[in-house]
């Protein structure tokens, strides 16, 4: 019975956090947000140029998973190639348009922490 009724109480307690009520929403005061204006203006000026740098290494990841993604295509241009014209170029494309899904998801693994500059 204790078991049982620990387990009860337990389900309880957890679920109850999701009854609860929301917070309300207040606004914010006009004079609160004329005084922090400046100083917001001020970090935007400085944190700038390392936002832009993120933008960029972000960028510079993307656009290789993209590449990779094209070389998809490889697939079955290789496949053709190895049927009827070139067999060694044909095992060629199809490596590469077999390795090439495995590539791009490395990339797109790589896209959130290429912000600071890993994996460029």
């Amino acid at each position: 019975m204790s078991k049982r009724f620990f387990l009860i109480l337990l389900l309880l307690l957890s679920t109850s956090f999701y009854f609860g009520t929301a917070p309300e929403a207040e606004a914010i005061d006009p004079v609160t947000i004329a005084v922090l204006t400046p100083i917001a203006i001020q970090a935007a000026k400085i944190l700038m140029p390392y936002v832009l740098k993120a933008l960029r290494n972000m960028a510079v990841v993307f656009l290789r998973g993209c590449k990779h993604l094209i070389g998809l295509i490889r697939l079955p241009l290789g496949l053709v190639q190895c049927l009827l014209f070139q067999y060694k170029a044909g095992l060629t494309n199809l490596w590469h348009g077999i390795t090439a899904p495995f590539k791009f998801g490395g990339n797109m693994l790589l896209l959130p922490i290429s912000i600071f500059g890993i994996g460029v």
